[in-house]
């Protein structure tokens, strides 16, 4: 019988920046830092706020030291394909496809706010239409197109998947800039 194994806990968003820029490592508990990020599928600007207290830790349930990560910038571009997958790239099928059945979303201005920092949350869902908006879109999914985008946007999980995709585009960055200085050493 197949033994399972527990499934690694991604790293706090927190941690992935710190490994970007080790300078934050060493803030003090009311320092604020902002930094920008030019990555593979956007540029960002990221600020970094001053620890929580003790008490809004425990109000947040979340580690002690956290911070509050605002992250605003600019995305490319992003593919809904089938009404509910989002990604920075279309897959393979959408494009041996035609990215028929597909929205490509462009220019996305990008201000989300996680307030504890673990890169899972992002505060005011209720209002997460205005936290991603598009100059663009090109929809070539017709009418159910339309209807997810909307869904997607109503729901929060356009902001959610978009802020998903900026993580993981800073910690490709992280881990080629881990990969040129271990060369260069």
């Amino acid at each position: 019988m197949a033994q399972r194994t527990k499934a690694k806990a991604p790293k706090s968003f927190l941690k992935i920046l710190m490994a970007y820029d080790p300078t934050l490592k060493k803030m003090r508990p009311k320092e604020i830092r902002v930094f920008n990020v030019n990555a593979n599928y956007g540029t960002y600007q990221i600020k970094v706020g001053p620890e929580h207290s003790p008490l809004t830790c425990r109000q947040l349930k979340t580690k002690t030291h956290s911070r509050p990560i605002e992250v605003h910038g600019e995305l490319h571009h992003i593919f809904i394909e089938n009404g509910n997958n989002i990604s920075a790239m279309p897959s393979h099928d959408a494009i041996d496809n035609n990215l028929k059945g597909t929205v490509i979303i462009k220019g996305l201005s990008i201000h989300l706010r996680d307030e504890q920092g673990n890169g899972y949350e992002i505060k005011d869902l209720p209002n997460a239409m205005h936290t991603v908006e598009a100059r663009e879109r090109i929809n070539l999914a017709g009418e159910n197109g339309e209807r997810a985008v909307v869904s997607l946007e109503q729901t929060g999980r356009l902001a959610k998947e978009t802020y998903r995709i900026i993580q993981s585009d800073i910690m490709n960055i992280v881990k080629t800039l881990q990969r040129a200085v271990k060369s260069n050493s």
